[in-house]
């Protein structure tokens, strides 16, 4: 999932959260306002039916011609301690009673409310409220508790409209911000992908193209960083083409100092450089710079032309570090050693005479 995807998905998460609470909320508080409401206006007709019940209390022909006309949907019923109902003429319809109401009727305080069902199992929204009735003789006062019940048709029929129309707005509202979030993203991490797909080209084909800054914020400032970075890396690129071409040019160009000198570089493989200590053995008696002085025998080493002694083999040659004998049957042999050195021109063989008589 790419970054603008994971941001849309916070924000519609976020605005769903936030609008599934904002409506639960208001549906909690318009369903209290509502039934509070209710309550306030059962209770003012409980109050003003109160009266003429106390006139006819048996019949509630009080009841029945001053407020059942007006509020026919009401339900008025007279609940006595023993939980025997009295009901309003011409009207079959009574509240299930529940230990609420015959509480207020024993005491004859207090007042009551919940929802409940009637005999037709309606839903209905009651009050019950105390009612005391003095006949004035030596009956004793009796307590009743007054019932008002009205349908909750109407109200549930508010709050399902409610519900929907919180429903749909949040549902369209979560959308739009899903949406919104995304461009948002989208427009906001463009420089990231610009330097992302840079890298790769950098890195697939080599070339180096810079990126577009679309803005002034750190986004921006990131996008121009890299343009920096890809340029000297383009001008470190052609540094080390240049240093690889000159490179190349002196390699292939050879050295004048090592031309005049490339014959004694190897003055083993050359036959006639240096006598061997077996033709110095075969002629004791000979002298030990016959035929030629010192110095011609040192310009030998780079004469291309044979020299007569037998070939020279590379454990036959004196190093350096090779004691010089004094005297006996080698004495006539000469001194030969070699200059070469590898940390430097390698070519120098020289020939140095005996010091001895």
């Amino acid at each position: 999932m790419t970054v603008g995807r994971r941001v849309a998905l916070l924000v519609s998460l976020s605005v769903a959260l936030s609008v599934i609470a904002m409506g639960v909320a208001a549906y909690i508080t318009t369903r209290i306002t509502l039934f509070n409401k209710l309550d306030s206006q059962l209770t003012r007709i409980a109050s003003t039916v109160s009266g003429p019940i106390q006139v006819d209390m048996k019949n509630l022909d009080g009841v029945g011609s001053r407020s059942v006309d007006v509020t026919d949907e009401v339900i008025v019923n007279l609940v006595r301690a023993d939980n025997s109902i009295t009901a309003v003429s011409g009207t079959n319809r009574t509240v299930v009673t529940e230990p609420s109401e015959l509480a207020v009727a024993r005491l004859g305080w207090g007042i009551s409310s919940r929802t409940g069902v009637d005999s037709q199992n309606e839903p209905i929204r009651i009050v019950a409220v105390p009612l005391s009735i003095d006949r004035g003789n030596s009956d004793p006062v009796e307590h009743y508790a007054l019932v008002i019940g009205e349908p909750l048709d109407t109200t549930y029929g508010v709050l399902q409209s409610l519900w929907i129309i919180l429903i749909v707005a949040g549902a369209v509202g979560v959308i739009a911000t899903t949406l919104t979030g995304l461009w948002a993203a989208n427009n906001t991490i463009r420089p990231i992908r610009d330097l992302s797909r840079a890298v790769h080209e950098v890195a697939e084909t080599g070339e180096i193209t810079p990126i577009k800054v679309h803005s002034d914020d750190e986004l921006g400032e990131l996008a121009a960083s890299v343009n920096v970075m890809l340029t000297n890396l383009e001008k470190s690129r052609e540094r080390q083409k240049r240093l690889i071409g000159d490179a190349s040019h002196e390699l292939r160009t050879p050295s004048p100092q090592c031309a005049p000198t490339s014959s004694c570089c190897w003055p083993i493989r050359r036959p006639g450089c240096f006598p061997s200590r077996r033709a110095a053995r075969s002629s004791p008696t000979s002298p030990p710079n016959s035929g030629s002085s010192p110095h011609s025998s040192a310009t030998s080493c780079s004469s291309p032309v044979r020299t007569p002694h037998r070939p020279v083999q590379r454990s036959w040659i004196w190093p350096m570090w090779w004691p010089e004998p004094s005297s006996g049957r080698n004495a006539a042999a000469p001194r030969w050693f070699s200059t070469c050195r590898p940390s430097h021109s390698w070519c120098s063989a020289t020939r140095r005479p005996s010091s001895g008589p």
